[in-house]
C-alpha cells in the first residue's frame, strides 16, 4: 500500500527515511539469496551480538524494566542474559517476517495444545470478536496464519515512525491475503464497521498510550493503556479476547489464548473500561511471566502519572520470573 504515507509521523528527514527503505529492501533481496534456515541465524546473531551492543539506549532501558519489575528477583548478569536473549527473538522475528513473502504462511506451524483447542473451537462459535494482542512471541506471525486458524482479520495497529518503511510493511501484511489494516485516524470507525460486517478485529494493547489512558496494574506498577478494545467491546456488545504466539521451535508456534471477557451491561461505562482492560493485561502479564525472553521490555512501558512517585510498587507485587 505504498504511495501515500501518513506525514504527521516522520520523527526524521524524508531523505533518511527512504534511505532506511532502501536499506531494508536491499537487505531482503539478498538474504532472499541464502537458505532460510541461515538467513534466520544471521539475523538472530546480528542482533544478539551486534545490535545488543550498539543499542545501547533500548539495552539500558531493557535492563533498567527487568530491575524495576522484578528488583532483586535477578542479577545483573541474569538481567543482562535475559535482554540478550529478547535481542535475539527479535532479530528472529524480523528474519520470519522477511522470508514470509518467499516461504508463504504453510511453512509456519502452528501447535494447539488440547485446553488451547477447546477454547479455540469455542472462540469460533462467537464471531464476530475482539482480539488484543501483545509484543509478545510472534504476533506478526499468527497475522499470517489467522486466516487459516479460522479467525480472518481487520487489524489496527500503530504505524511505524518511517511512513515509507510502515507502508512497505502493510503491503506485506495485506498482499499475505491474511489483514486489513486500519487506515490512519479513523481507526475506531474502521473496527466497528469491521465488527458490523461480522468481521473479527484484532488491536495491540501493550504499549504505554499518551492521550487518555486508562492506569491498570502491570506487573504490580501502573501502566497507561490504550480504552480501544474496551470501549468496542462497550459500543459493539461483542467480547474481548486475548491471543498471542510463541515460538516453540525453527517455524513452530503455540497459539495463546484467554478466555473472552463480556462487557456487562448497566454498569459504569468508565469502571467497565478499567475492568476489561486489567482483566486483559493480566492475561498478557501470565504469558510474559512464562515466556520473558520474548517481550519487547526495550520500550518504555510505564510511564507515570505525575501524581505517582516514580518507583513506587503496589503492594501485592513480589515478583518471579522464569530465567531461560
Amino acid at each position: 500500500m505504498p504511495g501515500n504515507p501518513q506525514e504527521p509521523r516522520r520523527k526524521h528527514g524524508k531523505l533518511r527515511d527512504l534511505l532506511e527503505l532502501a536499506g531494508v529492501k536491499l537487505a531482503t533481496r539478498l538474504l532472499a539469496m541464502l537458505p532460510a534456515a541461515l538467513v534466520v541465524w544471521l539475523c538472530r546473531e546480528l542482533s544478539g551480538r551486534v545490535l545488543y551492543v550498539l543499542l545501547r539506549r533500548s539495552r539500558t532501558r531493557a535492563v533498567s524494566n527487568l530491575d524495576m519489575v522484578f528488583e532483586s528477583q535477578l542479577s545483573d548478569r541474569e538481567r543482562r542474559r535475559l535482554v540478550r536473549q529478547v535481542f535475539r527473538h527479535f532479530g528472529t522475528l524480523a528474519a520470519e517476517f522477511l522470508l514470509l513473502p518467499r516461504l508463504g504462511p504453510e511453512e509456519f506451524a502452528f501447535v494447539l495444545d488440547e485446553p488451547i483447542r477447546e477454547l479455540h473451537q469455542d472462540i469460533l462459535g462467537q464471531k464476530p470478536v475482539i482480539f488484543v494482542a501483545s509484543h509478545l512471541g510472534c504476533s506478526e506471525i499468527l497475522g499470517v496464519k489467522s486466516a487459516s486458524l479460522g479467525f480472518p482479520l481487520s487489524s489496527a495497529a500503530r504505524p511505524l515512525d518511517n511512513p515509507y518503511l510502515d507502508a512497505w510493511v502493510r503491503s506485506i501484511r495485506e498482499t499475505r491475503g491474511l489483514q486489513r489494516v486500519s487506515p490512519p485516524g479513523r481507526v475506531f470507525d474502521f473496527l466497528r464497521e469491521a465488527l458490523a460486517s461480522e468481521t473479527n478485529v484484532v488491536c495491540v494493547a501493550d504499549q504505554n498510550k499518551r492521550h487518555r489512558p486508562v492506569y491498570v496494574q502491570f506487573f504490580g506498577l501502573p501502566a497507561a493503556t490504550t480504552r480501544l478494545p474496551a470501549l468496542l467491546a462497550l459500543r459493539t456488545g461483542r467480547p474481548v479476547v486475548p491471543a498471542g504466539a510463541v515460538r516453540i521451535g525453527p517455524f513452530r508456534y503455540a497459539l495463546l489464548l484467554g478466555r473472552p471477557i463480556y462487557p456487562q451491561d448497566g454498569l459504569d461505562p468508565e469502571g467497565e473500561c478499567l475492568r476489561i482492560t486489567q482483566a486483559y493485561t493480566t492475561v498478557f502479564e501470565e504469558w510474559i511471566r512464562r515466556h520473558p525472553d520474548q517481550w519487547l521490555w526495550t520500550h518504555r512501558r510505564w510511564k507515570r502519572p505525575p501524581a505517582l512517585e516514580p518507583n513506587r510498587k503496589t503492594s501485592n507485587s513480589r515478583d518471579t520470573v522464569p530465567v531461560p
